[in-house]
């Protein structure tokens, strides 16, 4: 049997190109030559195509596995962004070359757009985005009146509506990845995703300084990254949350970076963040609790204009905190 198992697809905002790169396996027992034919057409419209991909012929041994590239250019395409989420849809044909007959079929969604840094802004589609947003908590010692109420199937909607009333735009899933449905909806109504690995120890929860906790963190990453990066709605991945504190953590912020390295072993395309690690010598800086950790913030964003790096991106991952008689309260309001 040859099947098309993945497939990332990456769009160039600059460049105007769409481009597709399969990985395609062979669990047959004989050798087989294919070719693969894909078209793009609009989500809602998924019989109007916009434009075509079409390979070469290539042959896969049996038990063996290949790549393949498809790319093509595209003048004019919808944009995907938080005011206008347009969608597409990639339909993707295995065809035997010498037959002609289809053996696997896919259907993968995307957006087009494209997120990158200069200086010290942070850019969606050539304009400079400004994150503003909050964190949801998934499951936690300290907040376990949030499990489960926020996001759930039945009220992850709602959740978006409120979050949109109070004009916040983003949301960071902290200290756990996103569940996939969460990134379904968020594609289909342009609220932007900081997805967070689940890379976040305390010395009373794991001993952190040990190299096989760094590895298993990478060995973790890559199917993280792998089954998330067509989602338009991800804007930045999350390799840590406060690893490199102090007061908690003794890994150096070079260790951390491997982390992010692995994750570009699988998308180039999104900048990687450490959530309140600093500076780890990466594209973004991030800070917590800017008027020091588990001080409820007393200033407001422009008494923090000095933290600000003029040759990266700065930001602020939480600043009002759970912890105090008023903590509970602020269970919408914890970070941003």
């Amino acid at each position: 049997m040859t099947n098309a198992r993945d497939v990332f697809i990456t769009t160039s905002f600059r460049n105007k190109r769409l481009a597709a790169s399969f990985e395609i396996d062979n669990s047959g027992e004989k050798a087989m030559t294919i070719r693969l034919a894909a078209r793009v057409a609009p989500a809602v419209r998924p019989a109007e195509t916009c434009i075509e991909l079409r390979s070469d012929p290539l042959t896969i041994e049996a038990g063996s596995a290949a790549s393949v590239d498809l790319a093509a250019g595209w003048p004019a395409p919808r944009l995907w962004s938080p005011d206008d989420p347009a969608l597409y849809v990639l339909d993707t044909e295995v065809v035997d070359a010498r037959t002609g007959k289809v053996v696997d079929r896919r259907r993968d969604r995307f957006g087009f757009r494209e997120i990158w840094t200069e200086g010290n802004r942070l850019l969606l589609n050539g304009r400079r985005l400004t994150i503003m947003g909050a964190n949801i908590v998934q499951h936690s010692e300290f907040h376990d009146n949030q499990r489960f109420h926020f996001i759930t199937r039945a009220t992850w909607h709602r959740t978006i509506d409120r979050l949109f009333d109070l004009n916040l735009r983003t949301v960071r899933f902290h200290m756990q990845p996103a569940p996939p449905f969460v990134l379904d909806a968020a594609d289909e109504r342009g609220l932007l995703v900081i997805d967070e690995a689940a890379v976040y120890a305390r010395d009373y929860i794991l001993s952190v300084d040990i190299p096989a906790y760094l590895e298993n963190c990478r060995t973790w990453i890559g199917p993280w990254v792998r089954a998330r990066r067509n989602h338009p709605s991800v804007i930045l991945w999350n390799a840590t949350n406060e690893m490199a504190l102090p007061e908690f953590s003794r890994m150096t912020g070079s260790d951390l970076k491997t982390l992010g390295d692995g994750i570009r072993k699988h998308d180039t395309t999104r900048p990687v963040n450490y959530d309140g690690d600093g500076d780890v010598g990466d594209a973004l800086v991030n800070l917590h609790y800017p008027e020091t950790y588990l001080n409820t913030a007393s200033g407001s964003i422009y008494s923090w204009a000095s933290l600000v790096r003029p040759d990266k991106p700065t930001g602020v991952g939480e600043f009002f905190t759970h912890y105090g008689p008023n903590g509970r309260a602020n269970q919408w309001w914890q970070g941003t």
